[in-house]
This record gives structure tokens, C-alpha cells and sequence, in this order.
């Protein structure tokens, strides 16, 4: 589980995009069906000599934010996604972009089976490009992050 935090108040929308979670207390972690979310998936590096290739990640919805880990320790996060300015959550259903992310997988970890199950979280700044390991895993981090971006957009 991800670690429990202090104080619990929402922030507002535009705090969350500047606010680091270090100096701003956040609520607790999200959950879907009582379950915390939480897991395994791969990530598509955005920068220098990892652009393009998978890592294995440790995710977990703290608050208002997707943190992403080197391992389930979570003793410091490599980085997050705010969710407030997630404007979707997509399936990924072209074929190309599915065997890319195939050899991508294969190549870089042994984490997942030849059968890949991408999707991408889109930000107004930045599209993660991210692969779960089943196709049950990948219905929960759908349901899990639109029910997280859908209780922002509505103030819930």
C-alpha cells in the first residue's frame, strides 16, 4: 500500500498542477471497489537514452496524483502524473502501435507475455504511453484513472 498521509483536504485544480506532494498534504490514496490503485505496468521513457524503451514501474493513485516507483518499496518517487490534467484514458487498438510495444516489451522486459495490453494517459502536456500486464490489469487502471479524472472534472 501506498504510504499513508497526514491530513486529508482537496486541493483545488490549480494548485494540484504547481503544488509538489512533499510540500502540500494530499488526500489518501484512491481506491476502486475498496481496492487501493496500485501495480505493475511498463513505461514508455520520454527522455534521453531511455526515449522509447519500456521500464518497469511500480504505480500507485496517491491523491491527486499518479506517482510512479522503481520498485513496490516506494521509497522515492521517479515522478508523477497529475491526474487534473489527464484529459483521457485510452485503450491503445492500432495494430502497429501494438507490435511496436510488443518488441518494445519483449527487448527490454520479461515482465509481460508477447501479448501486450497498452494504453495511454493523456495529459494536456504530455501523452504516457503505458502497458499492463493483463487484460484484467488493464481494465482496472481504465476504469480506475476515468473514475479518479471523471471525480475531478465533477468535483466529487
Amino acid at each position: 500500500l501506498c504510504p499513508p498521509l497526514p491530513t486529508r483536504y482537496r486541493r483545488s485544480l490549480a494548485a494540484t498542477a504547481t503544488a509538489r506532494p512533499s510540500t502540500v498534504a494530499l488526500p489518501p490514496p484512491h481506491t476502486m471497489g475498496g481496492q487501493q490503485l496500485e501495480g505493475w505496468l511498463e513505461k514508455q521513457g520520454n527522455v534521453g537514452l531511455g526515449k522509447g524503451r519500456l521500464k518497469k514501474r511500480w504505480f500507485c493513485l496517491q491523491g491527486l496524483e499518479l506517482h510512479y516507483y522503481k520498485d513496490k518499496s516506494k521509497s522515492k518517487s521517479l515522478g508523477f502524473i497529475p491526474m487534473s490534467s489527464v484529459t483521457n484514458v485510452d485503450i491503445v487498438d492500432d495494430r502497429r502501435r501494438r507490435d511496436s510495444m510488443i518488441n518494445k516489451s519483449q527487448r527490454v522486459s520479461k515482465v509481460m507475455d508477447s501479448e501486450v495490453f497498452p494504453f495511454d494517459v493523456v495529459t494536456r502536456d504530455r501523452i504516457y504511453h503505458l502497458v499492463a500486464p493483463s487484460q484484467q490489469s488493464l481494465m482496472m487502471w481504465i476504469a480506475g484513472l476515468t473514475e479518479c479524472v471523471h471525480d475531478i472534472q465533477s468535483g466529487g
